[in-house]
């Protein structure tokens, strides 16, 4: 009895801690999936925010890789759309989409 309390206790806990995702930190642009993303370093803010007015999403594009953002209303998504940036979020279940919690422009953007 001991051990399926032990066993049921260790499982619990095993299950719970894999479920949380760590904070990650990513360089990129935030442009609208009615974007093309190869095309995404010469996008300008104005095209991304037609397209997002248009009905597209915000996506975040990573070494070509296109992420789905979870959370759409994040309040620095609209800002910070073409430029380039350091997100940082957490990766859902999926392994591609993105909830973000932060969006800061890189130093070249600034420039």
């Amino acid at each position: 009895m001991k051990r399926q309390v032990i066993f049921i206790t260790l499982s619990a806990l095993l299950a719970s801690g894999t479920s949380f995702a760590a904070e990650q930190t990513w360089t990129g642009r935030i442009i609208s999936n009615m974007c093309n993303a190869a095309d995404s370093v010469g996008m300008s803010h104005e095209c991304i925010m037609n397209c997002i007015k248009a009905g597209g999403k915000y996506v975040f594009v990573n070494k070509g890789q296109v992420h789905n953002i979870q959370n759409q209303n994040f309040n620095e998504l609209e800002s910070n759309a073409g430029h380039p940036v350091k997100l940082t979020g957490e990766i859902g279940s999926d392994g591609t989409s993105i909830t973000v919690v932060k969006v800061a422009m890189t130093s070249a953007a600034l420039k």
